[in-house]
Parts: C-alpha cells; sequence; structure tokens
C-alpha cells in the first residue's frame, strides 16, 4: 500500500490550502445536533483479484465511485485505487448507515465495470462454470 501522502486527491486539487483541508475536521451541523461521520473504507473484489492493473480501469473507476457519492450524498475526500483494492475515505449523513454506502460503492461500480469492460463479465461467467463443474 501507498503511504498516505502519495494518494490522490478525489476531485482533482481539492484542498489547495490550509484553511480548505479544515473544513474536512469541523464539525456539522444535523437537525438535533452536531457531529462527524469520517470513514476509511478499503474495498477489493472477490479473492483479490489484480483486475485494476490498466490506467484506463483506474479511471473509469474512479469516475463511477465520484458519480456514486455524488447521487447518493456523501462525500469522498481522498480515494486510492490499488491493483487488487480500494482505499476510500468518506464522510456521510448519519440517517446514511455505512452498510448503504458500501452496497451502494460495491454494487453500482461492478455492474458499471462489467458494463464498460466485458472481459469483466466473461471472467465471471468462467468462474461459475468451474465452481459448477467441481461442486458436483
Amino acid at each position: 500500500m501507498k503511504p498516505f501522502s502519495t494518494w490522490r486527491r478525489a476531485p482533482a486539487g481539492r484542498f489547495k490550502n490550509r484553511q480548505e483541508s479544515r473544513k474536512m475536521t469541523q464539525m456539522q451541523s444535523y437537525s438535533y445536533g452536531f457531529g462527524q461521520s469520517l470513514y476509511h473504507v478499503v474495498l477489493s473484489p472477490y479473492k483479490r483479484f489484480r483486475m485494476f492493473q490498466r490506467p484506463d480501469i483506474r479511471k473509469e473507476l474512479e469516475n463511477i465511485l465520484l458519480e456514486i457519492a455524488e447521487r447518493h450524498g456523501f462525500q469522498i475526500y481522498e480515494m486510492s485505487i490499488e491493483e487488487d483494492h480500494v482505499h476510500i475515505f468518506l464522510s456521510h449523513h448519519p440517517s446514511q448507515s455505512i452498510a448503504e454506502i458500501i452496497q451502494y460503492l460495491k454494487g453500482a461500480s461492478s455492474r458499471k465495470l462489467r458494463k464498460v469492460f466485458p472481459e469483466f463479465y466473461m471472467n465471471l461467467k468462467k468462474f461459475i462454470r468451474f465452481l459448477e463443474c467441481y461442486s458436483r
């Protein structure tokens, strides 16, 4: 894993000065009080397949994850896409559970990646046939 200093900022150049980076650590006001919900999430594909080796796949995955965050109302502060896993640092509103957010990120990104890169779908079909042969 890369050290934190080499992580790529999610939206390019988001934190240009200290004042903007402090916004991330400030408390947010909700209808019932103040608080923060910050999470470091690590997502990995099945059996840690090295499916994010190509730069075009990494770029597409980054765009997909940012689009999902915007659609569902949570914020991705930083993201690092490795060959076999993804690190995401995010914040969300307390009315959303972290389980829902993980479901949105994994489900929608998987569907969209398989649609854009059909080779993922073909590998999945081969793997299912392999399991059917050896499960009898």
